[in-house]
């Protein structure tokens, strides 16, 4: 389920990253240093952990 999840959202995902990191770093956020960095952690981090906890809610409710 939660593989299926992932290949589902890979499309998506994929142009989030390149809309939100890819494009800053063409542009030169990568010059802005720290500030960047804890962005693109920020932006690399929270779509899996929200994708696994949308996997947990739905097990959670078919289990009742």
């Amino acid at each position: 389920m939660i593989a299926h999840a992932f290949r589902r959202t890979a499309v998506p995902l994929a142009f989030y990253y390149a809309v939100t990191l890819a494009l800053p770093l063409a542009n030169g956020a990568a010059q802005a240093g720290g500030t960047f960095v804890k962005h693109a952690v920020v932006v690399l981090a929270v779509p899996p952990v929200l994708i696994l906890l949308g996997c947990a809610v739905r097990a959670s409710v078919r289990r009742q």
